[in-house]
């Protein structure tokens, strides 16, 4: 008796008429008792937002990891084809745009004009590069593209030589070479001198001649 005193507490939800707490539809309004359609629409919204970021997730990982297989074939491109990042007068490097060789090491050199002048305590290094491009388009290489480092220290660059020795700096034709010279001013008691070329600005590639 108790137990239907206690079920006759269920209200209907639309009329709120008293039924019986098992009544799946209202006997006065005959509306059903179950989930309201307002809430159901709602919970099939909640599950569609969910699939979509899920989607939206598996895209941008997607997108995510083309970019960056991208990235890393373009910076490969760049790279030594032999993988190696330290050469010596005649060794090549090469990747998928151009050959460079160190063809010439001058580590005092003198027949310099008159208006050079080399600080004290200091000496002027020069050294030649050849260089093919082997890539589809055209090719600009320079000596700002180097940077001379004696015994692990920067250096400063010297510009003013006679006009036989023409500083590296052309735009390259596919299939054509070039060659040019590349003046540094060292410390005369330098161990060691590295010219270190970048070939790319845009990639974080970069590899050395070793001129002494």
């Amino acid at each position: 008796m108790r137990k239907k005193e206690l079920g006759a507490n269920k209200k209907c939800k639309h009329c709120q008429s008293e039924i019986d707490p098992k009544a799946k539809v209202c006997p006065t309004c005959k509306k059903s008792q179950g989930m309201s359609g307002c809430l159901k629409a709602i919970i099939i919204l909640i599950i569609l937002i969910i699939g979509i970021i899920l989607m939206m997730g598996a895209c941008t990982k997607e997108v995510v990891d083309s970019i960056d297989e991208s990235i890393e074939e373009t910076e490969n491109s760049y790279k030594d084809k032999n993988g190696k990042t330290s050469f010596k007068k005649g060794e090549t490097f090469e990747n998928s745009y151009i050959k460079m060789t160190m063809t010439e090491v001058n580590l005092n050199f003198k027949d310099y004009n008159k208006y050079t002048s080399v600080k004290d305590g200091y000496k002027l290094v020069m050294v030649k590069f050849n260089v093919e491009n082997i890539g589809d388009e055209d090719k600009y290489v320079s000596y700002l593209d180097f940077n001379c480092y004696a015994d692990d220290v920067a250096m400063e660059e010297n510009y003013l030589v006679f006009d036989r020795y023409e500083h590296l700096s052309a735009t390259i034709s596919s299939g054509k070479k070039t060659a040019g010279y590349v003046f540094y001013e060292v410390p005369k008691n330098a161990e060691s001198i590295v010219f270190e070329y970048e070939p790319s600005w845009f990639q974080d590639v970069k590899v050395e001649f070793v001129a002494k």
